[in-house]
């Protein structure tokens, strides 16, 4: 919410120590949340999510009923003005649309009592509302070119929503849908032999429809959209390692089997994490052993996935660092050819010391 603070000059202050409980009630909340984090070891890096929950239920039961397995709180959640109610996405729209004034709606958190504690939840459980004018739909998102930053916003976003509906319904997910696939996909597939790998995917494809698995998650797998987009997506946002990425490389090459260069490509592999060293050059062999036969500099897509497979060269240690600050971002054919040649001459440069160095043919 830090964001949309910043963004609207939102103006709240709220001290829980003024509120009085009994000492029952206190002790049945810390005995809970006791319980509850040694219980699941897979919160403790979300325990203020946990204590906001479970603070909620023992002191707030009516709008602890208000929590919805399966709907976030930032769609349940709901703000009263003039007897309409609005969720937090209905009233950044509005701020943003002047039809709701700031010092309005400054003055709604810090008099009335039910949009006061409506604006505490949510900032206790610290959503990131900063790239969203309205609920984000998976649907309605160009998911082929989504910035890696909203992915992992959206993911975090979720990943709390699935911790919520953990706490409120025993046996639920604590894991996003990415979170859960990743797992899954590295485990049941990656972890085989190379020759059993792609079997194993298509009866993961599958099992991932199987409520055993999924529990109250749902597919990562869009209608015309390629899958290993969205698998690709499911690395930025799970715990992995180089040997995972070397691997998911690998596996994605092999299954794709692509002789020559096709936009898809650029538009998976720009999601892919250039801070492995393996993999990246692993990434590059499979690329250079391409053909050419198309040309994608009108695509920003592919401008970005160049000025990321350069920027790794040099953090990598591979050359000096040169910044092509303009190689992803929109401007005249001959400022990209220039930038191009730059890069070009560069990675000459760099082949021709390694080939002196090596006594290479």
């Amino acid at each position: 919410m830090f964001t949309f603070e910043a963004k609207h000059k939102i103006a709240f202050e709220y001290d829980l120590s003024e509120e009085l409980y009994s000492i029952r009630k206190v002790e049945t909340f810390l005995f809970e949340l006791n319980h509850t984090l040694k219980e699941n070891t897979n919160f403790a890096a979300y325990k203020s999510i946990v204590i906001c929950v479970l603070y909620i239920k023992h002191f707030h039961p009516l709008v602890y009923e208000t929590f919805d397995i399966g709907r976030s709180p930032l769609e349940t959640i709901k703000f009263t003005i003039d007897k309409d109610e609005y969720t937090i996405f209905d009233i950044d729209h509005r701020l943003n649309q002047k039809s709701l004034l700031v010092a309005t709606f400054n003055d709604l958190i810090a008099t009335d009592g039910s949009n006061k504690m409506s604006y505490l939840f949510l900032k206790l459980f610290d959503y990131d509302i900063s790239h969203y004018g309205k609920p984000v739909i998976k649907e309605e998102i160009d998911i082929n070119e989504e910035e890696s930053g909203h992915i992992i916003i959206r993911d975090n976003n979720e990943h709390k929503d699935h911790i919520i509906w953990n706490l409120i319904a025993s046996g639920k997910s604590s894991y996003s849908d990415y979170q859960i696939y990743a797992q899954h996909f590295m485990s049941d597939v990656l972890s085989l032999d190379i020759n059993l790998q792609i079997e194993a995917y298509g009866k993961l494809i599958t099992r991932m429809s199987s409520e055993d698995i999924l529990q109250d998650n749902t597919t990562i797998y869009r209608v015309a959209v390629d899958s290993f987009i969205e698998i690709f997506k499911t690395f930025m946002v799970s715990e992995t390692t180089d040997d995972d990425y070397l691997k998911l490389i690998n596996f994605y090459f092999m299954k794709s089997d692509y002789k020559t260069y096709d936009l898809v490509i650029f538009q998976i592999l720009d999601y892919f994490e250039f801070d492995s060293k393996r993999a990246y050059i692993q990434m590059l062999t499979h690329l250079t052993n391409l053909e050419v036969n198309n040309n994608f500099n009108q695509y920003n897509v592919y401008m970005r996935f160049l000025r990321k497979c350069v920027s790794a060269l040099s953090g990598c240690g591979y050359m000096d660092t040169v910044e092509y600050y303009s190689i992803n971002h929109q401007g005249h054919d001959e400022t990209l050819r220039t930038e191009q040649q730059h890069i070009i001459n560069d990675i000459n440069k760099l082949i021709a010391d390694i080939r002196k160095r090596y006594s290479l043919c």
